[in-house]
């Protein structure tokens, strides 16, 4: 069962709330802040960026716990505050923490922790993907599943990439062929849109 402290799920809500806001505000501009549309933009922020970090960051959190090491999430709060102060340029992008994990690791739990994170982003792009194939032309709910299937799609995309301290820069390091494994199920994932 998976563990959580009182100072994780602080953590958690405040990086989730931020994340929110920064990608509501990059996505209305300054103006649509004081629009009454700008409450319902943070919402569909929270159900689709939201729901892709929470599942990042606990799927990270549930492989690590299994394999017997300490896991717990904590914001990084500066880049938080820099994703939202650069979300009323227009533009966003997020380092919103991460999970502190201790303990022995074998070569192959370290695999496994860092491809989660990626496969449940990926696992959730496809739940909103099949949701908007169902949805289509019903509004609200279709706008939520074609943002959820592309901002998880990135999501995975970005994290696979081989660079210093992604979770692909791990994967990598350990296990080159698990590395392209997962790199090809991302690429899938986001052609998708044109396949269907």
């Amino acid at each position: 069962m998976i563990r959580f402290s009182r100072l994780e799920l602080e953590h958690l809500a405040k990086a989730l709330v931020m994340l929110s806001f920064a990608f509501a505000i990059a996505n209305s501009g300054i103006r649509g802040i004081f629009s009454s549309l700008f409450i319902i933009v943070f919402v569909i922020a929270a159900l689709t960026l939201g729901l892709g970090f929470v599942a990042h960051e606990l799927a990270h959190k549930l492989v690590a716990q299994r394999h017997g090491c300490f896991a717990e999430f904590r914001a990084n709060m500066q880049m938080l505050l820099v994703a939202v102060a650069m979300s009323f340029l227009g533009f966003f992008f997020a380092a919103p923490g991460g999970v502190v994990i201790g303990g022995n690791m074998t070569r192959k739990a370290a695999v496994r922790i860092s491809s989660a994170g990626i496969l449940a982003n990926l696992a959730v792009a496809v739940g909103f993907f099949v949701t908007g194939i169902f949805a289509k032309g019903t509004g609200v709910l279709g706008l939520i599943a074609s943002e959820g299937y592309m901002i998880n799609s990135w999501l995975a995309i970005f994290n696979i990439l081989p660079l210093w301290g992604f979770d692909g820069e791990k994967i990598m390091g350990y296990d080159r062929r698990t590395y392209w494994i997962v790199a090809s199920l991302c690429a899938f994932v986001a052609l998708l849109q044109f396949v269907v």
